[in-house]
């Protein structure tokens, strides 16, 4: 099916107001833990501490940004401190980590197919095709539930490496450290997402019922959103 009058332009235009609608809500709802954060760093700047101390103050807001993510409830309802969770907290609880992740991916990919459309579009000549999601449930679920797991999965280990590499600049907070440390995350965190990327390729042509051959699917020249 072809679509004769369809405003790419505008359809974009509509994906970048949701991402600012969210990026809004989530800087609203860590107003906060920002707050402790200002409030933190002017009592150390008023006691004229060290730089250590400053950014060690840093770190440890991130860090409970992530956990918070994670599931962590506060020191007052967990056993443990913030201070006392490293890296290890996500392998004894991974169970309740996934099942968080993947409820998140379930409404968000569920959210994708009720009010979205996948179209093909042929860069010769503009024309627009929209594809329609495979007939066989059954598979379409099971290609869901990959999606689902995958990118929860990169997730999980995106968190895991930088909770580390925090727990390793909180070490020793020096300039030279952090910058060593948050360049090889960066590293570690666009790989697990060029991996969730390449999963959501290779089956997202297997939802929408359209054959392309395994290379194409990464390396083809007609875009597909």
């Amino acid at each position: 099916m072809e679509i004769q009058h369809y405003d790419l332009l505008k359809g974009m235009e509509f994906v970048a107001a949701w991402i600012m609608a969210v990026f809004i809500i989530v800087l609203i709802l860590g107003v906060p833990a920002q707050y402790r954060l200002m409030n933190r760093y002017d009592v150390l700047t008023s006691q004229n501490s060290s730089s250590d101390q400053r950014i060690r103050a840093l770190l440890v807001y991130f860090k409970r940004l992530i956990f918070s993510v994670l599931g962590y409830q506060g020191e007052e309802r967990e056993r443990e401190r913030l201070d006392q969770l490293h890296a290890d907290w996500l392998i004894s609880n991974f169970g309740k980590i996934f099942v968080r992740f993947s409820i998140f991916y379930f409404i968000y990919i569920w959210a994708l197919i009720l009010t979205t459309r996948a179209l093909l579009v042929d860069p010769q000549n503009g024309n627009i095709q929209l594809l329609t999601y495979t007939s066989k449930q059954l598979f379409g679920f099971f290609m869901i539930g990959v999606y689902i797991a995958s990118n929860s999965l990169f997730d999980i280990f995106s968190l895991y490496f930088t909770i580390k590499h925090l727990d390793k600049i909180n070490q020793k907070p020096r300039f030279s450290i952090a910058t060593y440390y948050l360049i090889k995350n960066i590293v570690y965190c666009f790989t697990f997402f060029l991996l969730s990327q390449l999963v959501s390729n290779l089956i997202w042509p297997l939802k929408t019922n359209l054959e392309i051959p395994v290379v194409d699917r990464l390396f083809r020249e007609n875009a597909l959103f």
